[in-house]
């Protein structure tokens, strides 16, 4: 299985993260049109940061509060190549 897309989506989300503040609104261009927002919250037993992550371009919230949004980021873009595969197949 190929997984240099996701590791290149993992990639860019962390590196436009890392340096994230409270409140803070950061938007990626990926193939959609993503906003992360640090929420200012931090993961219980991680410490990390928490993110909403929306997908602007489906107009879909992906997660309200989540440590991890390059794997929310990573699996939607995965969930939308996978349903544009099943359309073409019909």
């Amino acid at each position: 299985m190929d997984t240099s897309l996701s590791d290149q989506t993992k990639a860019l989300v962390k590196d436009l993260l890392k340096d994230a503040k409270p409140n803070e609104i950061k938007r990626l261009n990926h193939g959609h049109s993503f906003l992360l927002f640090n929420t200012g919250d931090e993961g219980i037993h991680t410490g990390r940061p928490r993110f909403f992550v929306a997908c602007v371009s489906c107009y879909e919230v992906l997660h309200h509060n989540t440590t991890g949004p390059e794997i929310r980021v990573d699996d939607h873009l995965v969930q939308v190549t996978r349903a544009d595969n099943l359309a073409e197949d019909t």
